[in-house]
């Protein structure tokens, strides 16, 4: 699957009622808790790598 931007990746993952906000999904691609990229000034997701990391410890091991 190719890079989806952040609205259809909204649209694709979440209902309407648990939608997180874009600014929520880029801070998610910086802080490197889903796989993303900027490209320009747009943000994109690879849902094939989606890779939400709850344990602040694990992020900053896989960080280093």
């Amino acid at each position: 699957m190719a890079l989806m931007t952040i609205d259809e990746y909204r649209n694709t993952y979440f209902t309407q009622r648990s939608r997180p906000a874009p600014r929520t999904i880029r801070r998610w691609i910086e802080e490197q808790r889903i796989y993303g990229e900027r490209r320009g000034r747009t943000y994109y997701v690879d849902p094939e790598k989606e890779l939400m990391i709850t344990n602040e410890l694990v992020l900053k091991v896989l960080r280093s």
